[in-house]
Parts: structure tokens; C-alpha cells; sequence
């Protein structure tokens, strides 16, 4: 089920013609797949991290929305007083600004 097929489609040969030296993929959002220190016990970045320490030199104004948001909403996610059920609507509530920042000012399609 894919509302606008043609556009979807377009995206995919974009992707493709670009070939896989110019695709990047980021799917890790809290190390469960990626590593938490690196070889010299520096802490790696969450794709989050990636995107927010990014951010800096492709928008300065992006990397200050997302700032405000980490600030709003991080506590909650790593508040041990509350409970998983407590903090999903804030994680949720979190996400869809982060993403509609990242598509507006990150992922663009030729």
C-alpha cells in the first residue's frame, strides 16, 4: 500500500542510479546494534547524535531546534521515576518534530 507510487518509484532509481558508494543508512536510534564506546572508550553517537551533532554545520538553525527538543525530552526518557508507560507518549510526542525537521531540512531527493 503506497499512496503515491510514481513518487516512491522516483526515489528508489535515485537511490539506485546513485549507486551504494553514495548511500548511507542510518537504523541505530540506542545501540542496540551499534557499539556504546568506541577502541578508545570514547562514547559512539545514537543516530540521534549523528543528527544532532551534524546538524551544526548544515543548519545552524536546525541543530538549534533539535537542542531544544533533546532538552525537553531527555530527561523524561532517562527519568528512572518513571515507568516505560509513562514515558512512551513523551518519546512519541518527541518524534514527530524531530522528523519532519530532519525531512524539511535533511533529506533531500534531486
Amino acid at each position: 500500500m503506497i499512496r503515491d507510487r510514481e513518487t516512491v518509484e522516483k526515489k528508489l532509481r535515485v537511490m539506485v542510479e546513485g549507486g551504494k558508494e553514495k548511500l548511507m543508512v542510518i537504523s541505530d536510534f540506542d545501540y542496540t546494534l551499534s557499539r556504546y564506546e568506541d577502541s578508545l572508550g570514547k562514547r559512539c553517537w545514537t543516530t540521534h547524535g549523528v543528527f544532532d551533532n551534524c546538524s551544526k554545520s548544515v543548519d545552524p538553525e536546525l541543530a538549534l531546534k533539535l537542542q531544544k527538543l533533546k532538552e525537553k525530552y531527555f530527561p523524561v526518557e532517562f527519568d528512572p521515576k518513571l515507568t516505560l508507560e509513562q514515558k512512551v507518549p513523551y518519546m512519541e510526542e518527541w518524534q514527530v518534530p524531530v522528523c519532519f525537521f530532519l525531512f524539511h531540512y535533511l533529506i533531500v531527493f534531486p
